[in-house]
């Protein structure tokens, strides 16, 4: 048996050129095939008639910066200096999403500058 990318690019090339009737023809013969729904099957077919050549050469657009390179270095050393961290467990623990925790001092951070004699004194 043909592989079901195979078997969907052949049917794309007669689905792109058939009337309404042939298209829901078309589809059935697919399904039939392949196994998969009908709405499944409409789409992969016209997901097939977009793509060019195989899979392995299809190129995604890579993703664009979201900052700057002068505002993630500013960033960057705002977070290395920053003294409070995010409670991700217990914050998802009470439901309120991965990364939406209260913020907790860290300890000894924030506090390199200070003389270690003068820290033993809080």
């Amino acid at each position: 048996m043909m592989s079901r990318r195979k078997i969907t690019k052949k049917f794309a090339r007669e689905y792109a050129k058939a009337g309404k009737v042939e298209k829901g023809r078309l589809l059935d013969e697919l399904v039939h095939a392949t196994g998969w729904t009908r709405d499944h099957a409409r789409r992969a077919i016209l997901a097939a008639n977009a793509r060019k050549g195989t899979a392995r050469q299809q190129t995604r657009k890579p993703r664009p910066r979201k900052y700057s390179y002068d505002a993630l270095v500013v960033l960057q050393e705002v977070w290395r200096l920053a003294p409070v961290r995010a409670a991700v467990g217990e914050a998802s623990r009470r439901g309120h999403g991965r990364y939406f925790g209260t913020a907790r001092p860290v300890p000894g951070a924030g506090q390199g500058a200070i003389p270690s004699e003068s820290r033993s004194a809080r």
